[in-house]
């Protein structure tokens, strides 16, 4: 006698047999990827901001000229060293999106991300003047990105890598711009080996284009990308690494121009 399966088993039977592999292979691909999947389950945000946006509802640390340069672009020009911050904070992971155009060489220029105060306070609720002790030196903890780095910044090697640095707080307070002149390369050393968490050589650079950034922080791993291409995946090894703050533009050169559009910021906003 035939036993014949009625149709919600065989619909079971075909889910069984075709679809359940594939889920199973994304779970995997899921289990290998921990951060690109940290934040599941976590109320994650996307926010493009417009060149207007940036100009008038960023924070603006030290001088610089902003301007709408037509097409949603955002021109920068740093009359003295500057930072431009976005006010949100994000909590865990965070990724900045955005593309970068550097008209002249010798122009340095930094990603800042999960900047905070080592109170806990947030970067819209103190002002800074823009000068280097501000970020690597005071109240402030920060992840520094060097992006856009190479030839046409410096004939120092080093100068020529992009690198990602934690710095601030209490353990940085000695190493002051000040201190720096009297104590000499010595002294940059120590500061340099305690505060860098990697650096890699950018696959695109240089001036008069474009180019598009992606940097990924899901601490304590950071990945950097640049026209697509991934160049840097570090991770940072000292204890507590920075999980919640704000994200802002830097530019060390006084009298320099860049250019920001397109800029997209995805995370976890825990505040305003």
């Amino acid at each position: 006698m035939k036993t014949l399966l009625p149709p919600f088993a065989f619909c079971g039977l075909l889910f069984l047999t075709f679809l359940s592999p594939l889920i199973l292979a994304q779970a995997l691909r899921n289990r290998e990827s921990p951060t690109q999947n940290a934040a599941i389950g976590k109320p994650m945000e996307n926010h493009r901001f417009s060149a207007s946006e940036m100009r008038d509802g960023w924070i603006l640390d030290g001088e610089a000229e902003l301007t709408v340069a037509g097409e949603g672009e955002l021109k920068v020009t740093a009359t003295k060293q500057m930072a431009l911050w976005c006010p949100k904070v994000f909590e865990g992971r965070v990724t900045v999106e955005f593309d970068c155009l550097v008209p002249e060489p010798k122009t340095k220029l930094l990603l800042l991300v999960h900047g905070h105060g080592t109170d806990g306070t947030p970067i819209r609720e103190w002002t800074r003047d823009g000068t280097y002790d501000e970020y690597n030196a005071r109240r402030m903890e920060v992840y520094s990105i060097a992006f856009n780095r190479g030839s046409h910044i410096s004939d120092n090697l080093g100068d020529q890598m992009a690198n990602v640095r934690r710095i601030g707080g209490k353990d940085f307070a000695p190493y002051t711009s000040e201190s720096f002149r009297q104590k000499g390369l010595a002294f940059w050393n120590e500061w340099n080996t305690r505060s860098l968490v990697g650096a890699c050589l950018e696959p695109a650079r240089g001036t008069g284009k474009p180019l598009r950034y992606r940097v990924a922080l899901d601490p304590p791993r950071i990945l950097l990308e640049v026209e697509g291409a991934p160049f840097g995946e570090l991770v940072d090894h000292r204890p507590n690494p920075l999980t919640k703050g704000s994200v802002g533009f830097r530019c060390m050169t006084k009298g320099k121009t860049f250019f920001l559009r397109n800029v997209v910021l995805t995370g976890e906003r825990v505040s305003q």
